[in-house]
C-alpha cells in the first residue's frame, strides 16, 4: 500500500498528521505551534553540544565502570533572532576540550558555567545534554547543580521539530544527520575530520 491509499479522515495524532501531510503532498508540513515554539527562545541563545566517554574500566581512583565522563563541549551563541543572515547576530563559537589525563568533569562544568551565566536560552537537540548534567549532579561534581538549576532555560529543538515540522526527505527520522542536509543544504558532516560521537571518543582516548 502507498501513502495515497490512506484515507484523509484516518485517525492520527497531531505529529502523525503532520508527517502524513508531508509525505502526501511531497512538501514540508508546518504545524501551527512552530512560531510559538521559536518565540519562546530568549537571546542571547546558546546552542550547546557535548561529547562524552563511558569507559568500561575506570580511568581514575574512585570511579566506577561505565561512568559518564564529559570531555568536550561546544557552544555557538546568537545575540538576536537570525533572519536571512546570522552575520550581525552571531557572537561566534566557543568550546572546551579537556587536554590532560585527569577527571574532566570539574573543569568541564567550571568552563561551561562561565559560558552560560550570561543568561538567555540554552538550545540543545534531544535530551542528552540534560542527562549528562543530571548524572554529574548525582555524582556530586562541584558546580553541576548550578547547571541543573538552568534547566528552565533549556529548549529542546528536536521536540519543536518533531511537533511542528515535517519533511518527507527526513525519511521519517529526526536525527540531526537526517534533518541538517534538508533544512540547511550547505552544511554537512562529510567534510569534518570527526563526524560522530564514536569517533570523538576514540580520538579522546588516544
Amino acid at each position: 500500500r502507498r501513502i495515497g491509499d490512506v484515507p484523509l479522515d484516518f485517525e492520527m495524532s497531531p505529529t502523525e498528521r503532520l508527517r502524513f501531510e508531508a509525505f502526501r503532498t511531497a512538501r514540508p508540513a508546518i504545524g501551527s505551534d512552530l512560531a510559538e515554539g521559536l518565540a519562546a527562545i530568549r537571546y542571547p541563545a546558546h546552542l550547546i553540544d557535548f561529547e562524552t566517554v563511558r569507559p568500561d574500566l575506570p580511568l581514575f581512583v574512585g570511579h566506577t565502570p561505565f561512568l559518564m565522563l564529559p570531555f568536550q563541549w561546544s557552544c555557538h551563541t546568537l545575540d538576536s533572532q537570525p533572519h536571512n543572515s546570522t552575520v550581525d547576530q552571531d557572537r561566534g563559537h566557543t568550546e572546551f576540550l579537556h587536554q590532560d589525563r585527569s577527571d574532566p568533569r570539574q573543569p568541564f562544568v567550571r568552563s561551561l558555567l562561565k559560558q552560560l551565566d550570561a543568561g538567555g536560552s540554552i538550545l540543545h537537540y534531544h535530551g542528552f545534554e540534560k542527562n549528562v548534567i543530571h548524572e554529574m549532579v548525582e555524582d556530586g561534581v562541584p558546580g553541576a547543580d548550578r547547571l541543573e538549576a538552568m534547566f528552565d532555560r533549556f529548549v529542546d529543538l528536536r521536540k519543536i521539530l518533531e511537533d511542528c515540522y515535517a519533511d518527507a526527505r527526513f525519511l521519517g527520522k529526526t536525527s540531526i544527520k537526517n534533518v541538517l542536509p534538508v533544512v540547511a543544504p550547505g552544511l554537512t558532516y562529510s567534510k569534518l575530520n570527526i563526524q560522530n560521537g564514536d569517533q570523538a571518543q576514540i580520538e579522546f582516548g588516544r
